[in-house]
Order: structure tokens, then sequence, then C-alpha cells
């Protein structure tokens, strides 16, 4: 249970909210009343059994424009403190503390001009609890009634913020079941409008969503579209609908004629304070696959933030290190990314807006990435010292995946580094690290010590696996859950209706994802591998639940996705509710995909795995236990029942 402590603040509130009841620990904010230009503080005690990932100031301007950056902080005596300067322009802010369990909690306060509320704060409170920004940001649960209650105070208070939250008020009403509310209040800004040559484009817009996404009206959707694109055929709009199909085009000519239009003068009030990085990005891979290698070096080098572009080098080295193919481009675009990385980590130029701290954090982690690249590339050219060096750099003193932990024993044996291979081997293998491979490297430095042989070989082998196994499962049995599973009918690809309830009795893995989903996609071999593992066994069944896909013919894409890659899953298609939710992913209580929920046999949720771990081997051992758990759970219950018929 969420709990929260109110303080009153002149018109609006000042809340304090906290994850879970355990955990009431109060961030502190002062000046309790912060006015533009202030230097703000904040303070949190933090219980003993919480560790902190980050701080994040997420500060608002009206509802359609916020900036979040990472804030420094110090940390001591379990008290947490930072501070920052309320910029220009702000009219509201939130302070969100993220654990290391992705749980989050924090405060926020509205702009004050003395002791009135700034214009719009009010209104993005009320956004907090009508949508779910709250729980995003600080765990706060949807309050649709109170958050209307809070959007009308602003419309009170400052009239001339309607039209401004037209989208957000609209999707109250619907939510509170109150639909011709929201078609009269959508259809009356309309008029106003279109009467009102004056109305701002970002005006405009908001009756253009609630259009499209609340009342699901596309005729008069697009009507406000075109007469936007009318009245501001430079704006935000025109630039908007001219960089997705940029981005949707397939030809690198296509696109860089569109790039050429953006950068129209008459664009260039509406480029300000937007970056170009994702479009260069864009067109210098496009580049590079069209061969237009002048191009693609143009395009990359306009590319500001530095660690972007240093990963989309790695991004293009990485495929040409695996195959052994143009490995002198390959090294000298992974050679680039390495350096780029190494300057934002030196404190030198980094083109990123992010704190400094923020900067370097992610150069480091990037920078390990990169190094495997290099590594392996160097490999390629003979250079295996270089090789290993790099490799180490990615390793960082541990384990990785399963490949990486691969390719470092390769690398020792091929500089001669045999003593380091066992003891590196038996850490990967233990771990459920290791693969094929590199135990077949291992076995074989293993044999040449005296007195080995095979049988001796099998036997410390099979020590290690035990190892394995009686530590992982332990891990596992200590992640165990014990929660009812939301009962679903859903409709596959086939047409076929499947019901969660039908499947009782059998153990059941449920993945949600999404085609946009980047993990999600990384997984699918992984998973693939897992189905093929379980096709004839009766008693295990995969559900891939394709959910937050809004994209027109979704089936169809869907479908597409499936077949081009050859997947022989059970695609189900989740629904999409009244409030704009998807259900099923809603009734699972999923906050990111891919998210696997493994199901037993009596209808209880055992397990659930966010992300992906990046091996496909580790992703197939981990499936595989978790099944081998909720059997041997199944068997031992039978074996008090009827003795001696299991083991």
């Amino acid at each position: 249970m969420k709990s929260q402590l109110l303080l009153a603040l002149s018109l609006l509130f000042f809340q304090v909210h906290n994850i879970s009841a355990q955990y009431l620990s109060e961030v502190k904010i002062s000046p309790e009343k912060p006015q533009v230009g202030d230097s703000v503080s904040f303070e949190y005690q933090l219980p003993d059994s919480i560790e902190i990932q980050r701080v994040l100031l997420c500060y608002f301007e009206d509802p359609e424009n916020r900036k979040q950056e990472q804030l420094t902080t110090n940390q001591e005596n379990g008290k947490i403190t930072g501070g920052f300067v309320v910029s220009e322009a702000t009219s509201f802010f939130v302070i969100s503390i993220e654990d290391t369990n992705d749980k989050r909690r924090g405060a926020y306060a509205p702009i004050h001009e003395g002791d009135v509320s700034v214009p719009y704060a009010t209104g993005i409170e009320g956004m907090l609890y009508t949508t779910d920004l709250g729980d995003f940001l600080l765990g706060i649960p949807q309050n649709v009634k109170k958050g209307l209650e809070l959007i009308d105070e602003e419309i009170i208070a400052y009239p001339k913020n309607r039209l401004s939250f037209t989208m957000n008020k609209a999707q109250a009403l619907r939510d509170l079941n109150r639909k011709r509310e929201a078609k009269t209040l959508v259809d009356d800004a309309k008029k106003t409008i279109m009467a009102d040559s004056t109305a701002k484009e970002k005006e405009l817009m908001q009756v253009f969503t609630a259009y499209e996404y609340v009342l699901e009206d596309e005729t008069k959707a697009n009507e406000i579209e075109m007469l936007t694109l009318e009245r501001f055929p430079y704006g935000n709009t025109a630039y908007r609908k001219k960089e997705d199909t940029l981005h949707k085009a397939e030809q690198f000519t296509d696109k860089e004629a569109l790039y050429q239009e953006l950068m129209d003068d008459r664009f260039s009030e509406t480029r300000k304070g937007k970056t170009q990085d994702y479009i260069h990005a864009d067109l210098a891979h496009s580049a590079y696959k069209a061969g237009e290698l002048e191009d693609f070096e143009k395009y990359a080098e306009r590319i500001s933030y530095l660690d972007e572009r240093a990963m989309l080098y790695n991004a293009i080295a990485w495929p040409l290190a695996e195959k052994n193919e143009d490995i002198a481009f390959a090294e000298r675009l992974s050679a680039q990314s390495i350096q780029l990385l190494e300057r934002i980590i030196a404190d030198k130029e980094s083109g990123n807006t992010a704190s400094t701290e923020q900067q370097k954090n992610r150069a480091a982690r990037n920078l390990k990435v990169c190094a495997d690249t290099y590594a392996l590339i160097r490999y390629h050219q003979g250079e295996y010292a270089d090789a290993l060096r790099y490799q180490e750099q990615a390793m960082d003193g541990g384990l990785v995946d399963t490949e990486g932990n691969e390719r470092y024993v390769m690398y020792l044996y091929k500089t001669g580094k045999f003593d380091q291979i066992p003891d590196f081997a038996e850490k990967a293998i233990i771990a459920g690290k290791s693969n094929e491979e590199l135990v077949n490297y291992f076995k074989e430095v293993y044999l040449k010590q005296a007195g080995a042989d095979s049988s001796s070989w099998a036997a410390h082998l099979d020590e290690l696996h035990e190892k394995y196994l009686v530590a992982a499962r332990k891990e596992l049995r200590e992640q165990m859950i014990q929660q009812d599973a939301p009962l679903f009918s859903l409709v596959n690809l086939a047409g076929e209706l499947v019901s969660l309830e039908s499947l009782k009795g059998k153990i059941v893995v449920v993945d949600f994802w999404a085609t946009w989903c980047g993990p999600c996609k990384q997984s699918f071999p992984a998973m693939q591998m897992a189905v093929n593992k379980y096709r004839e066994d009766e008693d295990v069944e995969f559900l891939f639940i394709n959910t937050w896909e809004r994209i027109k013919e979704r089936d169809a894409a869907v479908r597409r996705f499936i077949t081009d890659h050859s997947y022989t899953f059970n695609v189900l298609m989740d629904t999409e509710g009244q409030k704009g939710k998807f259900d099923i992913v809603t009734a699972f209580e999923v906050n990111g995909i891919p998210t696997k929920f493994v199901i037993d046999q009596s209808g209880q949720i055992r397990f659930k795995a966010i992300g992906y771990s990046g091996s496909p081997d580790e992703e197939l051992k981990k499936i595989s236990l978790m099944v081998d758990l909720l059997r041997d759970q199944v068997n031992e219950g039978l074996a008090g029942i009827f003795p001696g018929y299991f083991p």
C-alpha cells in the first residue's frame, strides 16, 4: 500500500509520496513555496533497506513541455541531500528518487509568485493524477477525480489556460465515464480555435490529440491537423510530420531530400531547442547501408552528443567484427568510438546537457561495450595481446555475458596464458555464464595437467555444473513469489481464443512484448530456443502477448514480424480498454517490457523476470530452471502422497 503525506500549500497541495507503507521517511524541500530563481534544497532520510540508484529533477513549463536531468546528490549517514536553482519559465517540478528495485518516491511542488501558484502549476498537478505520470515519477496511484478537480481549479484561476488542458480534461472525463461531457468539451474547444485565428499551435494540438486518442474521432482529428498545418506551415506539427516521414523512408536519397526541407530557414524557430541527433544518426546509418561513405562521415560528425556518435560507430563496427568483414573500416570506427568516450570520461567536451556525473557514468558503461567490439576486431587482425587488453577493459575484472566470457578465454588461449583459464572458466561455469566453446578451451587446458584424464575431467565438470545448479536453484527459490495470475482470454494470430483458465495444470510462461521494443526482439532467439526445447512437452505452454502496440493494421504488422523471423510463437493480442490502457498488461501490473511471468500448475505466478540478460544461453538456462523448479514442487507434493513413486 502506497502512502502519502499532505501539507496544505496556498491554493495547491504540496505532497510527499512513498512507495510503500514501510518506507515513511519524508522528502523535505526548502523553501516550501519556491519561486523562479530560488535555490531549492531537499533531503531524504533513507531507510537502511533501500539503495538509491539516481535522483531525477523533472520540471515543467506547461502541460506539453517538460525536461528532466539527473541531480548530483550527497549521501551521508543514511541521508540524501541535494539542490538546484529554479530556472526561468518553470511552473512546476518533481523530485523523483529511484531505488535499485526501480521503485520511485519523492516530492513535487508548484512554483509561486508570492503566495499564489503560477499559471499551469495546479493543472500540471492534476495531470499527475489523471495520467500514469504520477505513478511513473513518484509511485502515486491514479486518482482521476482528484486530478480533474485540480485541472478545473487551474481553469477557474487562469481561464486563458482552458485550451491548454483540453486533452487532459477530456481524458479524465472519459475515464470517469462522462463521455458526453468529454465530447462537448472538445467540440467547444474546436469551435473556439476555428473562430480564433490567434490560437496557438499547441492549443490546436491539444484539440487534435483529444480527438485522436481520447474520442478516437479520426475525421475531426484530421480536420484539426490540416488546420494546424495551414496556419503553421513551419511549426512543430509540420516539422514532426516531415521528420516522421524521413525516419520511415527506405532510401537514403529520400531521407536526405526530406532533411533539406527540415533545414529550410523557415523552420529555424521551430528547430530551436530541438536536437537533430536522431535525424543525423538515421541519415548516417542509411548512408552507410547505401554505400555512401562520405555522407556517412558527414552526418555522423553532426551528431552533437559524443556518446551517441560513439554508439553509432559501434553499432556499425560490431556486426562487421562478428562476421569478420571489412575489418580495416570496422577498426577505424571502433577506435573512434573509444576515443570519443574517453574524451567524455576525461572531462572534455561531451555535447550532452546531462550532468557531468551522469555523462561519465554512461560513457564508462558504453566504453566497456565498445572495448568488447575493438577486442574482437584486434583478434581478427591477429593482434591477440591487444584483443586481451581491450577485453579485460570490457570485463572490468568480473564476468560478463556468456559470449563475452568465451571471447576472453579464447584471447587468454591465443596469448598463451593457459594458467589463467581454469580459475576463470570455473567461475563462469558455476555462474551459469559459460557455453560449449568456453568449456572446450577449459577441457583442453585441464587435460594437459599432470594426472588428468577424461574420467577426472568429466567428474570435475559434473561437480562444477552441480555447484551452478545448487546456487541457481537457491537464488530462484529466493525470488519465488505466490500470487493469483489474472485470468484472461485473448485471440491469437490464428484467430483462436486462448484462455489462461484452460491451461490450468500446466506451467505457463507469459511474455509481454511489442515490435518496437528492442530488448524484446533481442530476447526472441533465446525464447525460440526455449519453445523448441519444450515443443513436445504437454505440461509446458508459452504465450507471447503483444501489447502497448498502437499502430494501424496491428495484427498484420505483428504477423509479418513473426513470419519474417520464422518464430513459432503462440502470439496473443492484448486488448485496449476504455481508458486507453491495454487490459492484460495492466492487470499483470507490468511497468516495462519485456516482462515474463512463469505461472504454476495451480494458476499462481511464481516468477517475474524483467528485461533480457543479453545471452541466449543464459536466458534458456534460467527459463529451464524455473520450469524444473515448478515441476519439482509438484513431484515433492506427489511424493508425500505416493511414497516411492517419485525420486
